[in-house]
């Protein structure tokens, strides 16, 4: 993507710091948001849900692009807090932000719309079981340019990616964290 494979150590240097130094203000924003519903009693009693497009790589197996499959792009952050949840519990299992809308249904005490995608995450915000961990989360890209197409499925150890004009990937990403080896 752009020529970035062009640029000089410096300049991905200075992309990388870039980078983190967005990343960083984003932090404070989020830290005076929390702040601000601390001093007006409200934190208390109320869901925080923080999520993001997806990453550009950063640098992670020399690339600086969006438009790919590997988990530093494809994936995106999640977190979520709950009044009265658990602090800083961290599920493994792969979800999918069209499990927000059916999250948040069951914490306003409603029903999901009939038909959507996606199921309500609480069970395992709770620590409660649940069936999550026998799907696979999904992904796409429908890009103009077709050679950069892909469409994907991963579950906790297994990532299958299709491409419309060359053969498939198949990762073992419990033996190969990097996908770096295609079993297919």
């Amino acid at each position: 993507d752009f020529r970035l494979a062009e640029f000089s150590d410096e300049q991905l240097l200075r992309g990388l710091r870039g980078y983190y130094a967005c990343v960083d203000y984003v932090d404070d924003c989020i830290g005076g948001l929390l702040d601000g519903l601390r001093e007006a009693g409200l934190l208390d009693n109320t869901c925080i849900i923080y999520t993001s497009d997806h990453g550009d790589m950063a640098a992670e197996l020399g690339l600086w692009c969006k438009r790919t499959f590997y988990d530093a792009s494809a994936g995106v952050p999640l977190l979520i807090s709950l009044p009265g949840g658990q602090p800083r519990t961290s599920v493994d299992v792969p979800v999918e932000l069209v499990d927000l809308l059916p999250t948040m249904c069951e914490l306003a005490g409603t029903r999901a719309p009939e038909g959507i995608d996606g199921e309500s995450l609480l069970p395992l915000l709770e620590g409660r079981s649940s069936d999550r961990c026998k799907r696979a989360a999904r992904s796409e890209l429908l890009a103009p340019r077709r050679e950069v197409q892909f469409r994907m499925a991963r579950d906790e150890r297994w990532k299958y990616v299709e491409f419309p004009e060359t053969q498939p990937v198949l990762f073992d990403l419990e033996s190969d964290p990097c996908e770096t080896t295609n079993l297919y």
